[in-house]
C-alpha cells in the first residue's frame, strides 16, 4: 500500500529540488528522505535517484510520479491554511529559531544563497512548506518577530508594506521582467534587444508558478495585452532552465534572477515601467544579533549580484 508520508517526501524533493531542502521543511534529517526512497525503488521496481556529480536528481519517472502527486499535496496545503486560519492564521515557532520563508522553486540563485548562508552562520531555520501571497506572509511576521521573508515585490516595493508599518526589508536587487529564452532559441528573433508587452504575450510560455508570479501581477500584466498561451507549468528552476534549452518555450523573470545561466539564455527585457525586487521583509523587533546578520548577508547578495 502506498503511504502518503512517502509520497510527500518525493513531492518535497521534486518541489524543492533538494533533499537537504525538503528534509529542512518537515523536518526530518535528509538520510531519512534516501532511505525512504530507496527503499520506494526496490518496492516499485523504478529508479528514481540518479546520483551525478553535482549530487542526486530525481530521473524522469520520479518526476512524472511526482508532478502526478501536485494536486493531492496542493489540495492538503490548502486545507493546512484553512485549519491555520481556524487557529489564528499561523503559530510563531520557539524563539530560538528562525523561520525563513522561501519562495518555492527558487533554491539556485539568491534565494538558495539566503538558506546556506544562516546554515554556515549557525543560525538554525525552520523553512516551512508554506505556500501564501505576499500579504498573508506579511501578516506572520506581524505576529512572529523570529520570521523572515525572502520574495519578488512589485514596485514601489513600499506600497506593500502601507498596513505594515512595523515590518522592515532590504532590497537585494531591482529589476525589471525579462523574457528568458535559449540563448539559440528560435522562438524570438536574432539579437532582438526588447520586446513589448504584445509580442511577449505571443510566444508560447512556460509558466513558473513557484515563485516569481505568485502574488505578483506579471501574468495579468501579459493577459491585458495579449492571449497568453501557458503550455506547461514548471515546478523548478532547473526544470525550467532545461526546458528553455530544449526551445520548448520561453520563461518570464528577470536577468538577476537567473544570470547564473547567462551563458546558456538570453535575456529579452519588457518595454515597460513595471519593476520587481527581491526583497528579505523583517519584522523591527528582530534581535539585532540577527539583524546584523540579515544586513551582511544583504552587502553579500549584492556583491553577488555583480
Amino acid at each position: 500500500m502506498l503511504k502518503v508520508e512517502v509520497l510527500d517526501y518525493l513531492y518535497r524533493v521534486y518541489r524543492f529540488n533538494s533533499i537537504q531542502l525538503a528534509a529542512e521543511s518537515i523536518p526530518v534529517a535528509p538520510s531519512t528522505i534516501s532511505s525512504a526512497l530507496h527503499k520506494l525503488e526496490k518496492d516499485w521496481g523504478i529508479t528514481l535517484l540518479n546520483r551525478t556529480y553535482r549530487g542526486i536528481e530525481l530521473t524522469e519517472s520520479a518526476q512524472v510520479i511526482a508532478k502526478a502527486s501536485v494536486p493531492l499535496f496542493m489540495e492538503m496545503e490548502k486545507l493546512e491554511k484553512i485549519i491555520a486560519k481556524e487557529q489564528g492564521i499561523f503559530e510563531p515557532q520557539r524563539a530560538e529559531k528562525l523561520t525563513l520563508f522561501l519562495p518555492r522553486g527558487w533554491w539556485r540563485g539568491s534565494a538558495a544563497q539566503i538558506f546556506t548562508y544562516f546554515q554556515e552562520n549557525n543560525i538554525d531555520v525552520i523553512l516551512p512548506d508554506l505556500l501564501y501571497t505576499n500579504e498573508e506572509y506579511l501578516r506572520i511576521i506581524d505576529k512572529d518577530k523570529y520570521a523572515v521573508l525572502c520574495n519578488f515585490f512589485t514596485e514601489p516595493a513600499e506600497d506593500s508594506f502601507t498596513g505594515h508599518p512595523h515590518i522592515r526589508f532590504f532590497k537585494i536587487f531591482s529589476s525589471k521582467p525579462c523574457i528568458i529564452a535559449a540563448a539559440n532559441s528560435t522562438l524570438v528573433p536574432a539579437k532582438i534587444k526588447e520586446i513589448s508587452l504584445k509580442e511577449a504575450a505571443r510566444l508560447p510560455f512556460l509558466r513558473y508558478t513557484e515563485g516569481i508570479d505568485q502574488g505578483l501581477p506579471i501574468f495579468n500584466l501579459l493577459s491585458k495585452h495579449g492571449q497568453l498561451n501557458i503550455v506547461h507549468e514548471v515546478s523548478n528552476v532547473s526544470l525550467l532552465v532545461s526546458m528553455i534549452k530544449c526551445n520548448k518555450g520561453v520563461g518570464l523573470g528577470t536577468k538577476s534572477t537567473l544570470g547564473y545561466t547567462s551563458d546558456m539564455l538570453q535575456f529579452i527585457p519588457i518595454r515597460t515601467d513595471f519593476r520587481l525586487s527581491l526583497l528579505l521583509c523583517y519584522h523591527e523587533t528582530l534581535p539585532e544579533k540577527l539583524v546584523d546578520s540579515l544586513r551582511q548577508m544583504h552587502k553579500e547578495l549584492i556583491e553577488y549580484q555583480r
